[in-house]
């Protein structure tokens, strides 16, 4: 048993997070506030030059922030293709539910199905992927920004849950019910077809 935790702790996925480049710039330019911060305690005319100079520098940056921020839609997804947890897409789950479906690999198909169904609620801003989060927290996530769409994600998650962690059998049935709890939560949601939900 330890063998296996320690062989699952030691996969890529479990690393611990590197700042990104946006933590490493934004620490930079905190950091060269501060300093320019620290050469303006002085007074007189240098004080003020600086201080304009500072005032400058921040617009810049503010200006910077409010063009990043624009092009970033609400619940973390940008105009570029989103993809879900571990760079998966929503297309990406459907498709490899899909093909453990036809290989009559229920247990992961239902997991699969599930996870496209997050990354396709992410993707619309709906939910926000992070790794770690548990199915119960994605499903507070959409009891709160879709209300009408709880019960049926409760049901998908409850399904999924049976299927992944209790180790109960699983069927066909099992996918389907997962499945037609899919379409109900995208309806309530208002998400439009797509290949996740074809």
């Amino acid at each position: 048993m330890r063998e296996t935790v320690a062989e699952v702790l030691a996969q890529e996925r479990y690393e611990a997070l590197q700042p990104t480049l946006i933590d490493r710039v934004w620490a930079e330019i905190l950091s060269l506030v501060g300093r320019v911060l620290a050469l303006l305690e002085g007074t007189g005319q240098a004080g003020i030059i600086g201080t304009v100079v500072l005032l400058v520098a921040l617009a810049g940056v503010a200006y910077l922030v409010i063009r990043l921020l624009r092009r970033v839609r609400p619940g973390g997804a940008s105009d570029e293709p989103d993809i879900g947890l571990a760079g998966r897409s929503p297309r990406d789950w459907a498709k490899e539910a899909d093909e453990h479906e036809q290989a009559r690999r229920w247990r992961e198909a239902v997991r699969c199905w599930h996870r496209a169904l997050v990354a396709e609620l992410a993707e619309a801003g709906l939910t926000e992927e992070v790794p770690g989060r548990t199915a119960a927290e994605y499903s507070a996530d959409v009891a709160v920004s879709v209300p009408a769409a709880a019960a049926s994600f409760a049901s998908a998650t409850a399904s999924f849950e049976r299927a992944w962690y209790a180790d109960a059998a699983v069927g066909p049935e099992d996918v389907d019910a997962v499945k037609g709890a899919a379409d109900e939560v995208r309806r309530a949601a208002s998400l439009r077809a797509t290949a996740v939900g074809a």
